[in-house]
């Protein structure tokens, strides 16, 4: 944000520095990423595969595993819910500053300033999401939540674009969308799968969300162009069919793999071996 107030009305040189930055940090976040060790539960299952003890987060590793009971039909709302939801999220997550200033004829400095505010509100809205996230109210929360990023959707199509609207519309999202977004979708996923395939899970959901956000990235300034508002309703309902189906799969859901993972596989041979020694 901050280099877009300093290097956003600096043409295609301030292009290259933001973009220039954004290169580096991602390869330092790699960098660090690799440092970062495995959980105890993935070194302990890692151990049991070794023993030939069967658990279920040591046996339940495969592709196949994953679209196959019990964790296909929770595989399958996950990649459709979050897919769809980002897909509505990325026109205004990626082409904000475009919107702003191609559609309601702000400068790129005067939005990313303003947008700073954006900024607190994401981190209180993320903590406020982690005091309910293990409680009851998660699911309301959620509904809420989707109600609002779609209505945040909806204001410039009713109010038209203006400056107003369009940094209204940013932070009304914002808010609601720590709530029903990507940080209620990484505990699902953490919930719904054992160790050794919940990593798979997690990267095959995001995979999939993040081609078919792509694949309207390519159209969207076309569309922006063509009809602001017309892609904003679209985007709209997409949005509200993506929140539909994630509280129709997790309306109603109890099974959480922490509480079964190191049971036996039921019907699996159990292995009679010593532990692994200590190291």
């Amino acid at each position: 944000v901050l280099l877009g107030i300093f290097f956003g009305g600096r043409g295609q040189f301030g292009g290259h520095v933001i973009f220039g930055a954004f290169g580096v940090l991602a390869l330092v976040v790699l960098v660090l990423r690799l440092t970062i060790p495995e959980s105890a539960s993935w070194l302990a299952a890692r151990d049991e595969q070794a023993r030939g003890i069967a658990t279920i987060r040591a046996d339940k590793v495969s592709l196949r595993d994953l679209v196959q009971a019990p964790y296909g039909r929770k595989f399958v709302v996950l990649v459709l819910y979050y897919a769809l939801a980002s897909v509505a999220v990325s026109v205004a997550g990626s082409f904000g500053t475009y919107v702003a200033v191609n559609v309601a004829g702000v400068s790129v400095s005067r939005y990313s300033t303003v947008s700073l505010i954006a900024l607190p509100i994401a981190v209180l809205a993320g903590l406020w999401f982690m005091t309910v996230a293990d409680t009851r109210l998660r699911m309301p929360y959620y509904i809420a939540g989707s109600i609002l990023v779609v209505v945040s959707n909806l204001i410039p199509v009713i109010f038209g674009f203006t400056f107003v609207t369009v940094i209204g519309s940013v932070f009304l999202a914002t808010f609601a969308g720590a709530f029903c977004f990507e940080t209620i979708m990484k505990v699902w996923t953490q919930e719904s799968f054992p160790t050794m395939l919940r990593g798979t899970a997690q990267g095959a959901i995001y995979a999939i969300s993040r081609f078919a956000a792509a694949g309207l990235n390519v159209v969207t300034p076309a569309l922006l162009v063509l009809n602001p508002k017309g892609l904003y309703l679209a985007i709209s309902v997409v949005a509200a069919v993506g929140f539909g189906i994630g509280w129709w799969g997790f309306r109603h859901n109890t099974r959480n793999e922490f509480d079964v993972e190191q049971q036996i596989v039921p019907g699996a041979a159990v292995a009679s071996v010593e532990p692994a020694p200590a190291v």
